[in-house]
């Protein structure tokens, strides 16, 4: 447990840090060789100031908070235990409480391991609560999260984007809509 913590919490805020700084579009205009820099309404927001929902704070949570908080974000963390002395967040709490914090986030990233409780934990409802724009980012086990639900999310425009380590079907079929 937590061997490969650091890599993969690594992966997690790459995604974000792609995402946040529109590099899907940096990445398609290079693949077309144009030069398309992103103005005006397209600039990406500074970190600074935004919020990180972590659900999962183990190991890898705790490496992706420490990332963040150096970024300026603020990190609220969700796991079945209390906050402890050295916990990197800046709130913790239970997961009875994910869908009421869920329209604070501007980020969403999933940490944590796939149980009875975890399971579709990220559904439909949860969407929905989610504040117009956010991103998802799964580093977790990706039966934790709706797909048929994230999708429509995507689709809709409610959520801004995804980031996506994690599949309920693995290897991920060439006809997924979530490539």
């Amino acid at each position: 447990t937590g061997s490969n913590a650091e890599p993969v919490a690594q992966t997690g805020f790459t995604m974000l840090m792609m995402l946040a700084r529109g590099f899907g579009s940096h990445i398609h205009s290079q693949a077309k060789r144009e030069w398309k820099p992103l103005r005006g309404a397209q600039l990406p927001n500074d970190l600074r100031g935004q919020t990180l929902l972590l659900i999962g704070v183990g190991f890898v949570g705790k490496n992706v908070a420490h990332y963040a908080r150096a970024f300026g974000l603020k990190v609220i963390g969700v796991r079945r235990s209390p906050m402890q002395a050295g916990d990197p967040v800046d709130e913790m709490h239970p997961p009875s409480q994910l869908k009421a914090l869920l329209p604070c986030a501007d980020w969403v990233m999933v940490c944590c391991p796939l149980t009875r409780e975890t399971r579709n934990l990220v559904d439909a409802e949860a969407f929905q609560c989610m504040k117009k724009g956010a991103k998802l980012i799964n580093i977790g086990r990706g039966e934790v999260l709706d797909d048929t639900a994230l999708l429509e999310g995507l689709r809709s425009g409610h959520i801004g984007g995804a980031g996506l380590d994690a599949h309920s079907e693995e290897p991920l079929p060439p006809t997924s809509p979530l490539w």
